[in-house]
């Protein structure tokens, strides 16, 4: 069987945390991906969020990567922009805290969600009434 070096960075990466052993060339650039990735600089926006929510449960994006919508243990889900970090939208209506949210590949602004009482809302950006 013929070994066949890696080149993917995000495969060797997995690779790793798999425990598999890099060869030679792999290993070299193994080394060299982690270097890089450890010491890549990520910088954090704070949001700032209604009624001051107890925590946050669970975050999705946008396909556009505009807006993120975030689930709290308040029952409400909050709909912030990414690129401002201000909330947008906030959705009341869950009896229970969400569980899960989406938003629709093709379809801006319509988003849905459920709960633990096996409720799931459709909710539309675009009317302004929640």
């Amino acid at each position: 069987m013929k070994v066949v070096p890696e080149k993917n960075a995000v495969r060797i990466l997995w690779g790793r945390e798999r425990g598999t052993q890099a060869l030679g060339a792999q290993r070299l650039l193994q080394e060299l991906v982690e270097d890089k990735t450890r010491w890549m600089k990520w910088e954090g926006k704070k949001v700032e969020l209604p009624d001051s929510p107890r925590s946050t449960f669970l975050l999705a994006f946008s396909p556009d990567r505009t807006l993120m919508a975030s689930t709290h243990v308040n029952h409400n889900i909050y709909i912030t922009e990414v690129k401002t970090g201000k909330c947008v939208h906030s959705l009341v209506g869950h009896r229970r805290t969400p569980w899960c949210v989406t938003f629709h590949p093709t379809i801006p602004g319509l988003i849905a969600s459920g709960c633990l009482d096996g409720e799931v809302r459709i909710w539309d950006l675009h009317v302004s009434s929640f």
